[in-house]
């Protein structure tokens, strides 16, 4: 047995060992007592066998049995033990005292080696379960004290009781560390720590599990874990003064309920991610583990791992969908879509992967793609004597991209395309993220004529600076407040603000997402310029789209 598998075996069975060390102990002194009588008295060498008991007491029970057991050996070869048995002659007092001293120098001072390499021990043990900054109890802690809770005889003290484990993480971490330096997220989670303590006194545990992230532990009844979860997420959303600034810290929750059937402990770990990771992409504080999160998990990671070979092989198709003029009920120009026919899965619509890929690198690729098969179609349909713009998504990866642009210019000129016939549709968090470097690379595709709109007006950071900074061209309002109109009040005033903002700033409005002709009544009666939407038609092949255009273009009545 390896020197670290004995000190694992050692502490890990302690008990048991001191238990038989003292029944073993006790024998040896017995022993060496009456082997030391028997052979003649204290005279003979064998009176030092007793340093093997005092020495095994030390070790296992550190100084104080190491000084008890030297006292009681000190006694057993001391006044009552005769130098010699046959004469009987008695030990003088300074003999047994002397050598009573070194019993207990040896008992000591192996009791005091013990003591030091046990404390020195119980130090790495700690430290393998805890995190050294914040004091608080690691992954690895974490993970015992659920096999704990799950491998325990123990029953709640109700069946509605539930464990509940938490998995809380800190979202801004660069901007925290790119401002106020790698300690600002220590004392962020050591003020959360201090507040869930004093909040919940001594009904939950707290964790360092990651550099950014904290697990909670607590007991909930069934019908207050929803209430707990939102506790701690509100105890969380309050500022932490960090020196003498009052840091603003992003954060969500995932959540899952340990069951009392044996489940690894990671898996629970696992699940509580899996719940975050949901709460993320949904912009939700919070959000409740659940076996379909896990299957929508694993279903979007092995997309992104199949869209790289759906590019190789050509698995993406286009579709487009029409633009229509209100003034003139003309088709005006098409917006690109991306569609996705999965071997396994069959037709994936853009949201179930095109999010995914936007957290990643890949968008660049999709976009390259994307961009590659619109300029084709451009060309085609321009030999067919149809002059159709088209509009493609950026994402916020592609705007700042290095060479993005003089890319898409030059798949203008090779395909001798002008700008006019690209239209440019960007997020407003893609407008505002890096400001100044978005408005170099704006400018340079509005010099060649390409259109530039705001994709999804209303729903991103409502930030109104750029319109009058970057030349932008439209404003593209999102479908969740035209598919009510005209009856959702909300819907309608934003609607009618953002069209007066548009019309006083001389710029477009599209309206996505038509589908009644309430809606479609209602937008041309308030002067939007463009609608495009369900109500004329999906999003179509290029064949079909050519069909249903030729067909509409003679129609006036909408």
């Amino acid at each position: 047995m390896s020197s670290k598998r004995f000190v694992q075996y050692y502490f890990n069975h302690r008990r048991t060992i001191q238990s038989f060390g003292a029944v073993l102990i006790a024998l040896a002194m017995v022993t060496v007592t009456w082997v030391v009588w028997q052979t003649g008295g204290i005279k003979f060498v064998y009176s030092h066998s007793m340093y093997i008991p005092i020495l095994a007491a030390g070790f296992i029970f550190g100084l104080p049995g190491g000084i008890i057991v030297a006292l009681i050996a000190g006694i057993a070869l001391g006044p009552w033990m005769p130098i010699d048995t046959a004469t009987g002659e008695m030990q003088e007092p300074i003999n047994w005292i002397y050598r009573t001293g070194y019993f207990l120098l040896i008992g000591g001072m192996s009791g005091l080696v013990a003591d030091s390499l046990g404390r020195y021990i119980d130090y790495l043990r700690w430290l393998a379960r805890h995190d050294v900054k914040t004091q608080l109890p690691n992954r690895k802690q974490l993970f015992e004290d659920i096999r704990g809770l799950t491998h325990s005889d123990k029953p709640m003290k109700s069946k509605q009781d539930k464990c509940l484990l938490i998995v809380v993480s800190i979202d801004n971490v660069k901007q925290l560390q790119g401002a106020f330096g790698f300690r600002v997220i220590t004392e962020v989670i050591s003020v959360f720590s201090a507040t869930l303590k004093e909040h919940f006194k001594q009904a939950i545990h707290l964790y360092r599990t990651d550099s950014n992230q904290i697990v909670v532990l607590m007991k909930s009844p069934q019908n207050m874990i929803e209430n707990d979860l939102k506790n701690v997420v509100s105890l969380l959303k309050s500022t932490v003064n960090f020196d003498t600034y009052s840091v603003y810290v992003s954060t969500h929750a995932g959540a899952v309920c340990i069951a009392s059937h044996h489940e690894e402990p990671e898996t629970y770990l696992q699940q509580g991610e899996i719940a975050l990771a949901h709460a993320y992409a949904k912009q939700r504080d919070y959000a409740q583990f659940s076996s379909s999160l896990e299957l929508t998990l694993q279903r979007n990671i092995t997309l992104l791992g199949d869209l790289q070979e759906a590019l190789r092989l050509n698995q993406l198709t286009m579709h487009y969908q029409p633009k229509i003029d209100l003034a003139t009920n003309a088709v005006i120009g098409v917006e690109a879509v991306i569609r996705w026919r999965h071997p396994v899965y069959g037709d994936i619509a853009p949201d179930d992967f095109i999010p995914q890929a936007e957290q990643s690198t890949l968008i660049l690729k999709v976009t390259e793609y994307v961009i590659s098969r619109v300029m084709r179609q451009i060309a085609d349909w321009q030999e067919q004597g149809l002059r159709i713009p088209i509009a493609i998504n950026i994402s916020s990866h592609d705007i700042m991209a290095t060479g993005f642009v003089a890319r898409l210019l030059a798949e203008l000129e090779r395909f001798d395309i002008d700008g006019e016939m690209i239209e440019v549709e960007l997020t407003e968090g893609a407008l505002v993220n890096d400001l100044a470097h978005t408005q170099l690379e704006l400018l340079r595709l509005n010099q060649a004529k390409i259109m530039i709109s705001v994709d999804d007006f209303g729903t991103g950071y409502s930030s109104l600076q750029y319109l009058h900074r970057l030349p932008i061209a439209g404003i593209k309002i999102d479908r969740s407040f035209i598919k009510n109109l005209p009856h959702d009040d909300g819907g309608r005033y934003i609607v009618d603000a953002a069209v007066a903002l548009a019309k006083n700033m001389g710029i477009q409005t599209i309206a996505e997402g038509v589908e009644t002709p309430s809606a479609n009544a209602y937008l041309r009666k308030i002067g939007c310029d463009v609608v495009q939407g369900f109500y004329y038609t999906q999003a179509l092949p290029a064949d079909k789209f050519v069909a249903w255009y030729r067909e509409f273009q003679p129609t006036k009545t909408h």
